[in-house]
């Protein structure tokens, strides 16, 4: 008893002393707070209110303090008018610790709407305000003897009393919730709440002290200084969220490629340290497009987080990631990896044992010493992946000296062909097409031939494929067009033979430009007539975007060129293709005439395309002639036009003028005014 009888008496001696002190430090805090640029615009105005709120309260007691003697006009309202600021902010602190309790909640992710006793802390506080103004008309609170002297009423602990009970609404919230929030924030609001009950007990036997008030001071300064300290953490704990953000997929939650790059080095190195071959892994899951059309796109995120645990479980300890959209990527060692494999897809498909048409394919590459860039790597694998898109029968495929080659060359094309196109190495060969009546000329198809300085001639049958998978080939074909037309002018100014000439429309120059628009623009510039150019739409482009390939080719028809289709009969072939779109000309393929000799099957299915087109008021041209038996059986079923290596491969402009100098290609009458098919 003695001991706290001296602490009080300390205290009464030293309040002001600390109540000064305990306002500048307040006030400093203020200034920081409205100046800080890390807190957000409301936790910013709750703190600032809150150290602001606890400044007055310091200045309004000793203010009421000092004139609570002074029975003066002025000493009286003084004390009134503190006292309302005393109780106003004692009310005020805790309602504002509430509404940073709530948004702390509510920024953790924790509260969806404001909890009853939220409100009942609310209505508590408002309860406390409407009392206080009828205090200032009423003995409430306080009283005012005959000698205008500051009397303590009967009332003044529900002063107390009011705050508490929101103080002991903040406790049960953080008894409730403390478990979703950090040790230390959890710290400062427990104390910010124990220690204003404590004090108010302690107030009741000590008269003449401001206690509670110094006490509510100190822990508005304690949660300051927690919640900035609380804001570092958040901030390291966000930077370290954005740090695994960068190396983790988003939606599997599974390492993403860059992350996998960095393990691979390591893990890579480890296996050579050890005698082992890493081998590189990419799957793919088939048919996913179809599965997400089916089942939705939640459920095709669900499979794909299902494929990233299936990755992470089955390569325990070695780096696995999402390589991108259904593709996912491994490395392992070349000892058991078909098995990884056989146990990945046999999981898989078990959990999605009713969708019978997924599965999974594999692209493998096996590290060696001339590889060590692990993009690299995977490029190939995928490149191997890729090879076996088609094969329903292959599983695994690992990338070979073969393959190896035929990537170098695809990497080659890709990354020279603007290169190539700019230094003329992109040529147009042209084949003759002879009219099967008289074998005089018809015109020429024209094809493209990539002639390399170094490489030499390049086969389309690489360039083409690769261009097309990687949506470049429009480049191409508009190289192509445009030699055609400067081929076409320079002919026709020089008072050369000219014929109609073919060009060879893919399915891709009608998603990657507007053809029509490019083909009436070179015409325009060449200043060449439109008929002198004809279009090839192969069968298999006329099946897919019907209703925009219609589009394109009424814009044609209406521009004036003829079209031909493509292809007919090479593995596509749909009565549709005939009935819907508007051909000038059927082009037979040239398979029906492999092994033509002694096969009756290729006579009669000929002559009956042939007989079909006549009817549908189409001409006829077929490819892949070789030999005069061919000649002659497709004049007499009928073909209009004949094209093939019986009467000359693809070759350059001069050697196609210089045979007709020679006559071994003989022109028609007129060669300069081609008239339209139609």
């Amino acid at each position: 008893q003695k001991e706290v009888n001296q602490m009080i008496e300390f205290l009464k001696a030293h309040q002001l002393n600390i109540m000064l002190f305990l306002s500048g430090i307040c006030a400093i805090l203020t200034i920081l707070t409205l100046l800080t640029r890390t807190l957000s615009p409301k936790r910013k105005r709750i703190l600032a209110s809150l150290e602001f709120a606890a400044m007055m309260l310091l200045v309004a007691d000793r203010f009421a303090y000092i004139y609570r003697g002074d029975p003066s006009e002025l000493g009286f309202w003084m004390v009134r008018i503190c006292n309302f600021l005393v109780y106003f902010i004692t009310l005020f602190i805790p309602h504002t610790i509430t509404l940073y309790l709530f948004d702390l909640f509510r920024n953790e992710g924790k509260m969806e709407k404001l909890p009853r006793r939220m409100y009942a802390a609310e209505v508590l506080y408002a309860i406390g305000v409407v009392l206080l103004i009828i205090a200032q008309f009423t003995g409430l609170y306080y009283t005012f003897d005959e000698n205008n002297l500051y009397q303590r009423a009967p009332g003044n602990i529900i002063c107390y009393i009011v705050p508490l009970l929101i103080t002991f609404i903040q406790l049960s919230l953080l008894i409730q919730y403390h478990r979703k929030l950090r040790r230390l924030i959890v710290f400062a609001l427990v104390l910010n709440t124990v220690v204003p009950i404590i004090a108010s007990i302690i107030q009741l036997f000590a008269y003449g002290i401001s206690l509670i008030n110094m006490s509510v001071v100190g822990m508005a300064i304690f949660l300051y200084v927690f919640a900035l300290i609380d804001l570092n953490l958040e901030l390291e704990e966000s930077r370290q969220e954005l740090v695994q953000s960068t190396v983790t997929d988003d939606l599997t939650g599974i390492s993403n490629m860059r992350k996998f790059d960095e393990d691979a080095k390591a893990y890579a190195l480890n296996s050579e340290e050890k005698g082992k071959t890493p081998l590189y892994l990419v799957f793919n899951i088939v048919n996913f497009q179809t599965f997400n059309d089916h089942m939705g796109y939640a459920a095709g995120d669900e499979l794909l987080k299902e494929m990233g645990q299936i990755m992470v479980s089955e390569f325990e300890d070695e780096p696995t990631a999402r390589e991108s959209g259904d593709r996912f990527a491994a490395l392992t060692s070349d000892e058991d990896y078909l098995q990884h494999i056989a146990n990945v897809r046999n999981r898989l498909l078990t959990l999605h044992s009713t969708e019978s048409y997924l599965d999974l394919k594999v692209g493998a590459y096996r590290l060696n010493e001339h590889t060590r860039n692990s993009r690299h790597a995977i490029d190939r694998a995928t490149y191997a992946l890729k090879k076996i898109h088609n094969d329903d029968d292959t599983i695994v495929n690992e990338y070979t000296e073969e393959m190896s080659n035929e990537y170098r060359l695809r990497q080659f094309i890709l990354n020279n062909l603007d290169r190539a196109i700019e230094d003329e190495n992109i040529r147009v060969f042209y084949q003759p097409v002879m009219w099967a009546e008289n074998e005089t000329l018809a015109g020429f198809e024209a094809l493209v031939r990539w002639i390399d300085p170094k490489r030499g001639l390049l086969s389309p049958a690489a360039f083409i494929p690769a261009l097309e998978s990687s949506r470049r080939i429009h480049l191409l074909d508009l190289c192509v067009y445009e030699q055609v037309c400067r081929q076409i002018r320079e002919c026709l100014d020089q008072g050369l033979p000219v014929l109609p000439v073919s060009l060879n429309f893919s399915r891709l120059d009608f998603e990657l430009m507007d053809p029509v628009a490019e083909l009436d623009r070179l015409t325009e510039q060449y200043n060449i007539p439109k008929n002198f150019l004809h279009v090839e739409i192969t069968e298999s482009a006329a099946t897919e975007n019907v209703e925009e390939l219609k589009k394109a080719m009424q814009r044609l028809h209406t521009s004036g060129y003829a079209i031909w289709l493509d292809d007919f009969g090479s593995g596509y072939s749909s009565l549709n293709v005939l009935k819907d779109f508007d051909i000038d000309l059927l082009k037979i393929d040239m398979e029906f005439l492999r092994n033509f000799s002694g096969n009756g099957n290729s006579r009669n299915i000929i002559s009956s395309i042939i007989a079909l087109a006549e009817k549908l008021n189409m001409q006829t041209l077929c490819e892949g002639v070789e030999t005069q038996e061919a000649v002659d059986f497709l004049r007499e079923a009928g073909c209009g036009r004949l094209q093939g290596f019986y009467y000359g491969k693809p070759m350059p402009y001069k050697e196609i003028l210089e045979k007709i100098e020679n006559r071994e290609f003989l022109l028609p009458d007129t060669c300069s005014s081609p008239v339209h098919l139609k």
